[in-house]
């Protein structure tokens, strides 16, 4: 299934090239995905409930880093963060859409598509973050509209394509393989391990699970 964390991957590329060591690389970026998650909650919950909401957005975000797998994992850069983050990226982008409505809702719209194909790319759990593209098609008066629903899809298919351009980019400048992430054979793979059920690829896949799960309940 690693064909499809390339997004992670490309993700922890950037802070490695940027600090020029792997493991200093490492710590910046978990910091990053961290504490990105602790502002985004907070800016979140003030989109939510208006200028008072400072408290509530307290409040949430001493619950997120209060989670034991922030010290349990901590400085560990798991895939699960990252889309943890981009989760958190994609909630703000679209509560800043529904608030600000306008000439400029596009833009957040495509951004939403390219945040959306980033998550799913570092992990296959980021495609719950589709559930957001059932809250468009609202006008300013907050009645639904077919067209409108359609408009706004059109704008996220279009961040979709961008983030899929990038991720081609990353591949032809990394792996020298411009078509690595959309290749067919490469996207049978990572289907084949996640959707299809009784496939040698999710066989293999339920067998390493049993062996680890076995593994942990013998180590207690």
């Amino acid at each position: 299934w690693i064909l499809n964390r390339y997004g992670h991957i490309y993700l922890q590329k950037i802070f490695y090239i940027l600090t020029g060591d792997s493991i200093t690389g490492g710590r910046v970026f978990w910091c990053f995905i961290i504490w990105g998650t602790a502002i985004l909650t907070y800016w979140s919950c003030r989109l939510l409930i208006g200028k008072k909401g400072y408290i509530c957005g307290v409040i949430a975000v001493s619950m997120v880093l209060m989670q034991n797998v922030f010290g349990k994992d901590a400085g560990c850069t798991l895939t699960d963060f990252t889309v943890m983050f981009l989760v958190m990226l994609a909630v703000f982008v679209y509560l800043l859409y529904l608030n600000h409505k306008g000439s400029k809702g596009h833009w957040l719209l495509m951004a939403l598509g390219l945040i959306f194909f980033w998550a799913v790319k570092s992990k296959e759990v980021g495609i719950c973050l589709g559930v957001l593209f059932f809250g468009l098609g609202f006008n300013k008066e907050e009645s639904w509209n077919i067209r409108r629903f359609v408009n706004d899809l059109k704008w996220v298919a279009i961040g979709i394509a961008a983030g899929c351009t990038i991720l081609m980019l990353f591949d032809l400048i990394f792996l020298s393989d411009v078509f690595f992430s959309v290749r067919p054979s490469n996207i049978r793979e990572v289907l084949g391990a996640n959707v299809n059920l009784g496939g040698p690829n999710t066989k293999a896949l339920s067998s390493r699970i049993s062996m680890r799960s076995e593994e942990r309940r013998v180590g207690k």
